[in-house]
Protein backbone atom coordinates (compact mmCIF):
# COMPACT_ATOMS: atom_id res chain seq x y z
CA UNK A 1 0.00 0.00 0.00
CA UNK A 2 0.96 3.69 -0.76
CA UNK A 3 0.91 5.97 1.37
CA UNK A 4 0.29 10.09 0.40
CA UNK A 5 2.83 12.40 1.53
CA UNK A 6 2.24 13.48 5.32
CA UNK A 7 0.55 16.24 6.85
CA UNK A 8 2.75 18.16 8.84
CA UNK A 9 0.08 17.85 11.49
CA UNK A 10 1.05 13.91 11.02
CA UNK A 11 4.49 14.35 12.87
CA UNK A 12 2.87 16.32 15.17
CA UNK A 13 0.39 13.83 16.29
CA UNK A 14 2.66 11.08 16.34
CA UNK A 15 5.35 13.32 18.56
CA UNK A 16 2.23 13.70 21.17
CA UNK A 17 1.47 10.04 21.25
CA UNK A 18 5.11 9.22 21.49
CA UNK A 19 5.11 11.38 24.64
CA UNK A 20 2.17 10.06 26.12
CA UNK A 21 3.98 6.74 25.76
CA UNK A 22 7.41 7.35 26.90
CA UNK A 23 5.79 9.30 29.70
CA UNK A 24 3.66 6.75 31.23
CA UNK A 25 6.03 3.64 30.62
CA UNK A 26 7.15 3.34 34.52
CA UNK A 27 8.37 -0.10 36.38
CA UNK A 28 6.07 -1.62 38.62
CA UNK A 29 1.71 -0.23 39.46
CA UNK A 30 1.21 3.47 40.37
CA UNK A 31 -1.15 4.55 43.00
CA UNK A 32 -4.59 5.97 42.69
CA UNK A 33 -6.28 7.39 39.27
CA UNK A 34 -2.84 7.60 37.88
CA UNK A 35 -2.33 3.46 37.50
CA UNK A 36 -4.93 4.09 34.87
CA UNK A 37 -3.11 6.44 32.94
CA UNK A 38 0.02 4.13 32.90
CA UNK A 39 -2.00 1.45 32.15
CA UNK A 40 -3.51 3.37 28.67
CA UNK A 41 -0.49 4.85 27.63
CA UNK A 42 2.01 2.92 28.78
CA UNK A 43 1.15 -0.66 27.53
CA UNK A 44 2.47 -2.66 25.07
CA UNK A 45 -0.38 -2.38 22.86
CA UNK A 46 -0.45 1.64 22.29
CA UNK A 47 3.68 1.23 22.44
CA UNK A 48 2.87 -1.02 18.74
CA UNK A 49 0.74 1.92 17.68
CA UNK A 50 3.05 4.60 18.25
CA UNK A 51 5.82 2.53 16.40
CA UNK A 52 3.38 2.50 13.55
CA UNK A 53 2.92 5.40 13.55
CA UNK A 54 6.71 6.37 13.08
CA UNK A 55 7.19 3.58 10.78
CA UNK A 56 4.32 4.95 8.61
CA UNK A 57 6.40 8.53 8.69
CA UNK A 58 9.97 7.29 7.50
CA UNK A 59 8.03 5.43 4.90
CA UNK A 60 6.56 8.49 3.43
CA UNK A 61 8.83 11.27 4.78
CA UNK A 62 11.52 10.51 2.21
CA UNK A 63 9.64 11.02 -0.90
CA UNK A 64 8.21 14.33 0.53
CA UNK A 65 8.97 17.63 -0.30
CA UNK A 66 11.70 19.62 1.39
CA UNK A 67 9.42 22.12 2.65
CA UNK A 68 7.06 19.02 3.84
CA UNK A 69 10.01 17.72 5.67
CA UNK A 70 10.97 20.97 7.40
CA UNK A 71 7.85 21.64 8.63
CA UNK A 72 6.66 18.02 9.53
CA UNK A 73 10.49 18.06 11.53
CA UNK A 74 9.77 21.25 12.81
CA UNK A 75 6.06 20.03 14.38
CA UNK A 76 7.86 16.99 15.27
CA UNK A 77 10.49 19.04 17.67
CA UNK A 78 7.68 21.71 18.89
CA UNK A 79 6.14 18.70 20.75
CA UNK A 80 8.93 17.13 22.15
CA UNK A 81 10.39 20.45 23.29
CA UNK A 82 7.39 21.35 25.13
CA UNK A 83 6.65 17.77 26.37
CA UNK A 84 10.88 17.86 27.55
CA UNK A 85 10.27 21.89 29.29
CA UNK A 86 6.40 19.71 31.27
CA UNK A 87 8.64 16.74 32.25
CA UNK A 88 11.14 18.47 33.55
CA UNK A 89 8.87 21.57 35.18
CA UNK A 90 10.37 24.47 33.54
Amino acid sequence: MRLNPPHPSFCKFWAIELAYNQGWQLPGQMSGSYNEFAQRWGNPGFTEYVTLLEKQANQVLPEASESIQQQAESAFLQVAIRSRVLANGV
